[in-house]
């Protein structure tokens, strides 16, 4: 049923190539995987378990892209996750409406930035030298600007035959997250008592 709605919605057919398949699989597992963390409370978000479940969203909505999916489908895999699983996990019904309003907030959002993100990586791997690794700098502004996690970026460079400076970017990202706990304290420094 779940292969069904994607061959539907994508307009190809499960064993027609081995990109294909892959994207299906992919797809496939990391909405299965999402309805089910949705489902316990792990809504897609930028800390924990959120994270995980925004993670696995996205790279699900970039193969779709590959697919040639460019509307919402996340919901109608979803909804077929839940009629698959409804039996052996009854919960999912009752939590069904709350399943697919995440998933398609999130997959909006997302697909919102995935051209521009795709456009700007295809701009910074063309200015890569052969065996020269990205810059770890333009990865995390893919983090930054576009949403793309550093997995994603990785994956996209493979594809490429490309590497990502791996070690920049986890620089990038702590560098960021200490500056940006440093504006926090600032701002909330005299406390949140009344001052008048």
């Amino acid at each position: 049923e779940m292969r069904s709605t994607l061959e539907r919605v994508s307009r190809k057919s499960y064993g027609e190539s081995a990109e294909v398949n892959k994207a299906f699989r992919v797809i496939l597992d990391h909405l299965r995987a999402a309805t089910f963390l949705i489902a316990d409370g792990a809504h897609p978000g930028n800390k924990d378990q959120g994270y995980f479940t925004r993670r696995l969203m996205r790279r699900a909505i970039r193969y779709a892209n590959i697919l040639g999916i460019t509307e919402s489908f996340c919901g109608e895999v979803a909804s077929s996750v839940i009629s698959a699983y409804r039996d052996a996990y009854p919960g999912l019904l009752n939590v069904q409406d709350l399943i697919l309003g995440s998933l398609h907030k999130e997959e909006e959002k997302f697909r919102q930035t995935l051209a521009r993100g795709l456009r700007r990586f295809e701009e910074m791997t063309k200015k890569v030298k052969d065996g020269a690794l990205i810059p770890g700098k333009d990865a995390f502004d893919l983090y930054q600007s576009y949403g793309f996690p550093l997995e994603m970026t990785q994956e996209l460079a493979r594809e490429k035959g490309q590497e990502v400076d791996r070690a920049v970017f986890l620089k990038e990202q702590k560098d960021h997250q200490v500056i940006s706990r440093r504006g926090v304290e600032r701002k909330f420094h005299g406390g949140l008592a009344d001052q008048s």
